[in-house]
């Protein structure tokens, strides 16, 4: 079904669809699932210590016997310590995110390593290419968590044509309509965070779950942009105070000390205190399935959908 299929090639996977590596929810069990069922699961390396990163390497050894990979945030002093960690323990994939840095470890670590970088304009597309990558991310606003400004599918085959990588489509996709529309517009494989949240093996709280299944279509909403990190969440008590905050003028300080740390309680143990991170396609999203299930009901119905 995929066989001339360039991302299939290079990451020697079943299905061109690549798991979003979101931090606090993408743990050596959702990754595994993934990746056993015929796609790249991603170990999410944000805000992570190196020993929980050793220790789920450890544990993906363990528990599956497919081809993993790990992202990496450039933005973290721990980033590239992780990598070295990583490469050594035979992963040699490596999603990443933060700054444009990974234009000089593209080049350094050679070809036995795939960096595949997340753009947000053509420009850092470009830019990405000529540092040596193999593949691309091209991230569009509608997704959970931190974003660019600018939409995927205007954005998406403007990319394509700038380049000749093979390019990964990630932004408000979560069904097969969503994959069949990105292949039209050029792109060669997925990445879905979103719907990988709601799965069976994502360790966030189950009433994290639960929210991102009652939004609505008008409940996803962006935060952070005042200290120059936007993030799109799921609307809640916290995300409704924060932009409040904002819009009363508070000081940078201010709002970059209250923006420390909701992602993870939010993940682990405060729905609403915490930054609910999902994309704009939660409203689509109505069950929870196994990562299995979920894979090959995308990959069916791009097999029978019609353009």
């Amino acid at each position: 079904m995929f066989e001339g299929n360039k991302i299939c090639k290079l990451l020697n996977i079943k299905y061109p669809i690549v798991q979003g590596g979101m931090a606090w929810a993408s743990d050596s069990n959702l990754a595994c699932a993934v990746s056993e069922a015929g796609g790249l699961g991603i170990i999410g390396c944000g805000g992570r210590e190196l020993g929980w990163v050793s220790n789920e390497i450890d544990k993906a050894k363990r528990i599956g016997s497919h081809r993993i990979g790990l992202n990496v945030a450039l933005g973290n002093s721990n980033a590239v310590d992780i990598i070295e960690i990583a490469i050594a323990s035979g992963i040699n994939v490596f999603t990443i995110g933060g700054t444009n840095a990974y234009l000089k470890l593209i080049p350094q670590y050679g070809e036995d390593v795939l960096i595949i970088p997340l753009v947000g304009n053509v420009m850092e597309a470009k830019l990405a290419e000529r540092a040596g990558a193999k593949a691309i991310i091209c991230e569009g606003q509608e997704s959970g968590g931190s974003i660019g400004r600018l939409s995927l599918f205007p954005l998406l085959p403007q990319v394509v044509d700038a380049v000749k990588l093979p390019v990964i489509a990630a932004g408000g996709i979560a069904d097969s309509r969503g994959m069949c529309a990105a292949f039209a517009l050029g792109a060669q494989g997925i990445q879905m965070g979103t719907r990988f949240l709601v799965s069976e093996e994502c360790c966030i709280l189950e009433e994290y779950k639960n929210r991102i299944l009652k939004a609505r279509d008008t409940d996803s909403m962006v935060i952070f942009r005042k200290i120059n990190s936007p993030a799109r969440v799921i609307k809640n008590k916290f995300a409704v105070g924060y932009v409040s905050r904002e819009h009363n003028e508070s000081s940078q300080d201010e709002l970059f000390a209250m923006s420390q740390g909701r992602l993870r309680l939010a993940a682990e143990s405060d729905v609403d205190a915490g930054a609910l991170m999902a994309g704009e396609i939660a409203g689509l999203i109505c069950d929870i399935k196994s990562a299995r299930n979920i894979i090959e009901e995308i990959v069916l119905g791009f097999t029978t959908d019609e353009f």
